[in-house]
């Protein structure tokens, strides 16, 4: 089963700060005026950032059927997720570790409480 945006901004929603939106024309999500993640436009890839590039190589090394970058996104922090090839918990992972990087010290502490 493939996973939707919906699907995303469910399995976050308890994250403190996180907010639904749109990029580009595309549904997002926020931390603040941070990007976390975005839907691409062919309605079925999630673009996500940030990432360490030690990261970026080693979930396109090792999942290449589901991670990948086009060379539009080449040098920058940013992972491109087949949704229909990954499981909830997977995204989840990822999504509260880009939070993480990009929360404030006062919304880390509130998920933290």
């Amino acid at each position: 089963m493939s996973l939707t945006f919906d699907d995303v901004v469910r399995i976050t929603s308890d994250l403190p700060g996180i907010e639904a939106g749109t990029s580009y024309g595309t549904p997002a999500l926020r931390v603040g005026k941070k990007l976390i993640c975005r839907m691409w436009e062919d309605g079925e890839t999630m673009v996500l950032k940030p990432l360490e590039d030690i990261e970026l190589q080693f979930l396109m090394d090792t999942q290449p059927d589901v991670f990948y970058q086009t060379p539009h996104y080449q040098g920058w922090s940013t992972i491109l997720i087949h949704l229909s090839r990954i499981d909830e918990a997977q995204v989840r992972e990822l999504i509260v570790q880009c939070w993480e990087r990009l929360a404030t010290k006062k919304l880390l502490a509130a998920r933290a409480s």
